[in-house]
């Protein structure tokens, strides 16, 4: 975490905010935040966020949560695409609310598309995710729709939602809702694409 230059810590609610600034194309890294975590106890709560600017005034929010799990928006606020990623690292996939944390949206947008990434293909079982906007399921009425990644895959993609607008101040949030059977799949990559209006 060389590129650190500044920290603050709200007392009151214990997030810690971490202003980061290096060159372009130079991103902080998942292993950046596994350590930090391990590093610093004030890093306790899923409360923990990350501003990093790549030098081309583009800033970037990063939020770890306690678990190790990353999640990450732009924070540019141009029109086009923008992405959230969600990253559970986990060498055994588990099923689980919440994974990552609220990750909070600061520009209005359409939902275009989520697709999912994992390491290890699931066996036995297909890995489905959903993704929640402010508490609800952007896919609430078709739950057919929502990612999926199949047996022996080890990608999927959606473009279908029940609800796809976006506006500033909502969050999103990653839920897995099913993994592999006999092979649960691992470290897991769930990417939502907004088309900022």
């Amino acid at each position: 975490m060389a590129r650190n230059t500044g920290i603050r810590l709200d007392r009151v609610t214990g997030e810690v905010t971490i202003y980061h600034e290096g060159p372009v194309g130079t991103l902080p890294t998942l292993q950046d935040f596994v350590e930090l975590s391990k590093d610093n106890t004030k890093l306790r709560s899923d409360s923990v966020k990350m501003i990093y600017d790549d030098g081309a005034g583009v800033k970037r929010l990063y939020f770890v949560t306690s678990r190790g799990n990353l999640g990450y928006t732009s924070l540019s606020t141009t029109v086009g695409p923008a992405y959230i990623y969600f990253v559970v690292p986990e060498a055994t996939l588990t099923v689980g609310l919440n994974k990552v944390g609220r990750i909070p949206v600061d520009f209005s947008g359409t939902i275009t598309e989520v697709a999912a990434t994992i390491s290890t293909a699931p066996a036995g079982a297909a890995i489905i995710c959903d993704v929640g906007k402010n508490g609800t399921s952007i896919w609430n009425s078709t739950p057919a729709n929502r990612i999926s990644i199949l047996e022996s895959a080890q990608t999927g993609v959606s473009t279908t939602f029940d609800t796809s607008a976006i506006v500033a101040d909502d969050y999103l949030t990653l839920d897995v809702v099913q993994v592999g059977s006999s092979t649960a799949g691992s470290k897991l990559v769930v990417r939502v694409n907004i088309e900022k209006s």
